[in-house]
């Protein structure tokens, strides 16, 4: 296997690890997330629960619609700024923040935020770490 090869598999299983840190992390703050059923480190996949329910950009575009009104907008939002309090207050922070990472359970309409992707610069500064910690492997042996 080349060593590229390699440190790509390496990065990517380390990526996917923290990933599942964060969302373990996310959930024992109170955080509704989807359970992490398991992680496959040779195809590099996360198995999650299925949520079923609608994203919230697809509840938002239905505004004015199919009973999407002020108020069930009003109780989204404050379930958002809830969760997002508190993996801020937990010390995390979602990287791709946006509506349509966002589902409402359609059995009791409760937020779950799906994938927490570590902030990108997190991911950038692990893989940097991991190419200097090559780096020196490669020199030590050489």
């Amino acid at each position: 296997m080349s060593s590229d090869l390699l440190k790509f598999g390496l990065a990517w299983f380390f990526l996917h690890v923290q990933e599942a840190r964060c969302m373990t992390k996310a959930r024992r703050l109170g955080v509704p997330t989807p359970v992490l059923y398991a992680v496959d480190p040779l195809l590099h996949t996360l198995t999650f629960e299925y949520v079923d329910g609608l994203s919230v950009k697809d509840i938002l575009l239905g505004f004015g619609s199919n009973e999407v009104n002020v108020e069930r907008l009003n109780d989204i939002a404050t379930q958002i700024g809830h969760a997002i309090g508190k993996l801020h207050d937990g010390g995390l922070v979602h990287g791709d923040l946006t509506t349509s990472n966002m589902i409402i359970k359609s059995s009791n309409n409760q937020l779950v935020c799906s994938p927490l992707c570590l902030h990108p610069m997190v991911h950038v500064f692990t893989l940097l770490i991991y190419e200097i910690k090559f780096m020196i492997i490669k020199i030590s042996i050489n």
